[in-house]
């Protein structure tokens, strides 16, 4: 992250109107956990060129990450209204805003639209959550089972690997609690 802080100050040094730069500026505060510095960033980039659909979204994405749920709601909804083609990480977004407000059915819903490849563990783990949550219990277990056979060298770094790029510590919990009550073993999650 420092190399990449410094890359990115440099683009900006050169090109201080650069909203791409700034919007990468952004993401290196969500994994420096720097919030604020994030919020900020985003919503500069955003002021200086207008936005595409796609710079809307991606900064929605990075809003829901900051914890900026309301925000992200906005923003993401205007991305999908200019073009419904969206990556599936729009939909993880909005999986966090419902869960954030305790809308699991919603959540849910928005979990089965992430069409990420096999190899990404949130597509299984996002679903497991929201159906613990709902008390899906056994309509969870096939969530389980793709954790524990095809993610199992991982599980026990899912909380690190969660709050990697979400600042909000109660949405990584929340997320492993409904994990947990779907039938992940938390003990295997250190």
């Amino acid at each position: 992250m420092k190399k990449a802080f410094e890359l990115v100050s440099n683009a900006i040094k050169t090109d201080p109107l650069s909203q791409y730069a700034h919007i990468i500026l952004g993401w290196v505060y969500i994994y420096l956990h720097q919030e604020k510095n994030a919020v900020i960033t985003f919503e500069k980039g955003l002021l200086l060129a207008p936005p595409s659909a796609s710079i809307i979204g991606t900064v929605g994405f990075g809003m829901a990450c900051a914890g900026e749920y309301k925000r992200a709601h906005e923003l993401l909804s205007k991305s999908i209204t200019l073009n419904p083609y969206c990556p599936w990480w729009y939909y993880m977004s909005f999986f966090f805003i419902h869960f954030d407000r305790h809308e699991y059915r919603e959540a849910l819903d928005y979990a089965y639209k992430i069409d990420s490849s096999d190899d990404v563990f949130l597509k299984p783990l996002l679903k497991a959550s929201a159906m613990g949550k709902l008390g899906l219990i056994c309509e969870a277990q096939y969530e389980i089972e793709i954790l524990n056979q095809h993610f199992q060298s991982i599980l026990s770094e899912i909380p690190c690997k969660l709050s990697e790029f979400i600042i909000d510590k109660k949405m990584v919990e929340n997320i492993l609690d409904g994990a947990g009550k779907a039938g992940l073993k938390l003990n295997l999650i250190k």
